[in-house]
């Protein structure tokens, strides 16, 4: 297989984008990887429904964009959990939204990550909400890219 020089890493630059076809109830509770169900593109074949398998080391460029149409009153968080402990938030801790609302929510993180390791996007709502994520690319999504092999 090719080196891909620019990144010293061998065949295609891991790069991976996934968004919803259909609308998501997201209830209490959550706390797991949002399942993602349409794949735009995954040049290493490394997104399984809820978590991205990190294919090479390095460091990573992950974006999420999320709409939330809000049901019933309560608080949410986004979170990217790089399953090291260290969960870094798209949002402040239980950010309180009001039924009958729309709030968006994006954000960027840059992280380093060995071979084989995991990485979600995660929701997490206080007891009672329900909020729609948005379905569409434009509105729901998360993605990756290696920015540098290690």
């Amino acid at each position: 297989m090719a080196t891909n020089n620019a990144l010293n890493v061998q065949g295609p630059t891991p790069l991976f984008s996934v968004y919803n076809s259909s609308d998501l109830l997201l209830t209490a509770g959550g706390g797991g990887g949002i399942a993602f169900d349409t794949v735009l593109y995954d040049t290493t074949s490394s997104f399984g429904g809820t978590a991205y398998v990190i294919p090479s080391s390095g460091y990573y460029l992950f974006n999420c964009n999320f709409t939330l149409n809000v049901v019933v009153s309560g608080y949410v968080s986004l979170s990217l959990d790089p399953e090291d402990g260290n969960r870094r938030y798209f949002t402040p801790v239980n950010v309180p939204v009001t039924a009958g609302n729309t709030y968006f929510f994006s954000g960027s993180f840059v992280v380093y990550k060995n071979e084989g390791g995991l990485v979600y996007a995660i929701f997490n709502t206080s007891a009672g909400s329900e909020i729609y994520a948005v379905a569409t690319r434009e509105k729901t999504s998360f993605s990756g890219s290696l920015l540098f092999a290690v």
